[in-house]
């Protein structure tokens, strides 16, 4: 049983290693392979020589000034149905780092810092494809969405994308090459026509017995929803999809975009306390191979699906480089 739990180790960490060399190329081709071995210090919050490797690599990426990261060449998902999540997470700073930032189009809020934008693969499992440093001052939102999924769209089968509201822009969906679905306000044209809709009931027949109601409204070649449903508690959602589809079926799509605020949180929860930007870009960008990493490694060896609990934990993953 020892000789078995050894083997499957190595060829687990084998697994793991091939795949974080190559996604460690997305992020510079000169970059030095040995910084996947400072993983487990980085994680365990050590500041030592491992992590002073790990910046050095970080700053040489960043003086370059590159803003885009595809991961998608190396995604393959084969006879499942593909849904990307279209999102965007802020990386802050303080004041006195703000004054030092260079080549960096900084927010402003109550912390200055960066906006990062990306598309990720959340079902069946949960895959960067894409990482962008936001340029806030052409590229707004909505623009990302329909720029970022016709180029993923190039390279992977997508047959859902779902946003939240702040990608919301109505032109931009009717014009999405594939099923969207986004998440819709309440002061837009069409919803005072949607409340004047009355409620339709309907059970779906899940294992915990799921009601739902709804209301839909076409207008202007789009699909206006408003889905209340009864699962484990009373859930409310608003939309505006492109497609005309099952009220709970579009429910349950929605919710799957919180894999990827589940993504940000794995890969921000490292870098709190790190000050230099440039630093928690590029670390951001590190843990983001790893979580993408162990997200595949879990899918390839164990079928792990985005809705399942991992047999692998990130932590134990992490220890095991």
């Amino acid at each position: 049983m020892q000789v078995y739990e050894t083997r499957f180790k190595t060829e687990l960490k084998s697994l793991a290693s091939y795949f974080i060399v190559n996604n460690l190329n997305v992020i510079s081709q000169e970059l030095d392979t040995r910084i996947a071995d400072a993983a487990p210090f980085l994680l365990t919050g050590n500041r030592g020589k491992e992590y002073l490797k790990v910046v050095r690599e970080g700053e040489k990426v960043m003086s370059q000034g590159e803003r885009s990261f595809k991961f998608y060449p190396h995604v393959k998902v084969e006879g499942e149905t593909t849904i990307v999540a279209v999102d965007e997470t802020a990386i802050t700073v303080g004041e006195k780092e703000s004054r030092k930032v260079e080549g960096f189009q900084l927010y402003n809020g109550k912390r200055k810092g960066v906006k990062l934008r990306s598309v990720d693969l959340v079902f069946p499992l949960r895959l960067s494809l894409l990482e962008e440093i936001a340029d806030l001052r052409s590229d707004t939102p909505s623009q990302f969405l329909m720029r970022a999924v016709s180029e993923v769209a190039q390279h992977l089968k997508i047959d859902y994308v779902v946003a939240d509201a702040g990608f919301l822009n109505l032109k931009v969906i009717k014009e999405m090459p594939v099923k969207t679905v986004v998440g819709g306000k309440t002061n837009l044209k069409g919803f005072k026509e949607l409340s004047n809709v009355s409620l339709t009931e309907k059970k779906c027949e899940v294992n915990d017995r799921v009601y739902v109601a709804y209301r839909v409204l076409k207008y202007n070649d789009l699909y206006y929803y408003e889905v209340i449903y009864v699962k484990e508690k009373p859930r409310h959602f608003i939309f505006v999809t492109n497609f005309n589809g099952d009220p709970y079926k579009l429910a349950e799509l929605y919710r799957l975009r919180w894999q990827s605020e589940e993504g940000f949180k794995v890969r921000k929860a490292r870098i709190r306390y790190v000050r230099k930007l440039t630093n928690k870009i590029f670390l951001y960008l590190y843990y983001t191979v790893l979580d993408s990493v162990w997200n595949l490694v879990n899918y390839l060896l164990f079928n792990f699906k985005s809705t399942k609990r991992k047999p692998l934990s990130f932590d134990s993953f992490v220890r095991l480089l």
